[in-house]
């Protein structure tokens, strides 16, 4: 069992995992300090050169995705997908609002990805195809702070909807 959590580290977002069975901290993603991916051979990993800026949004996938498991969002409004050892890194997509409106939410279903974004005037959410990016849906609102998807696939006990 991991546990997810975003932490600032000398002025830089970082995102860390904690095995709850070994009780070891590791940082999985950050955009300044190397990542330690020490365990796979560097042409393998592509997370830690890619000097992503993060923002402190992140959904971690309990679907049977593979690979693509952590979602996380940067600092420029891009969506972006890492494996759980923070190796492997890929931008799913980059948000409409990417000049206007900061994204406050991030949660990830079995078939989409959902983010709110929001400004002191108004807000929004996105639904985006998990598989092409493609925006399915946009709802808009006030003081939307958090998105929260539930779907059969998404939940540890499916069979008791």
């Amino acid at each position: 069992s991991l546990l997810f959590w975003t932490q600032s580290l000398s002025g830089n977002i970082a995102l860390v995992s904690y095995s709850l069975i070994d009780r070891l901290p590791r940082t999985l993603l950050t955009s300044h300090v190397k990542a330690s991916t020490s365990a796979f051979p560097v042409a393998e990993c592509n997370c830690s050169v890619a000097r992503l800026q993060l923002d402190g949004n992140f959904a971690v996938d309990t679907t049977e995705a593979e690979p693509e498991r952590v979602f996380f969002t940067t600092q420029h409004h891009e969506i972006w997908a890492s494996d759980l050892n923070g190796c492997r890194c890929w931008k799913k997509m980059s948000s409409p609002e990417s000049t206007e409106l900061a994204i406050t939410s991030l949660a990830v279903g079995s078939r989409a990805i959902y983010w709110v974004t929001q400004d002191v005037d108004r807000s929004k959410i996105y639904t985006a195809a998990k598989s092409s990016g493609d925006i399915l849906s946009v709802y808009r609102g006030f003081s939307l702070t958090k998105v929260v998807p539930y779907d059969e696939q998404s939940q540890p006990y499916s069979g008791k909807l």
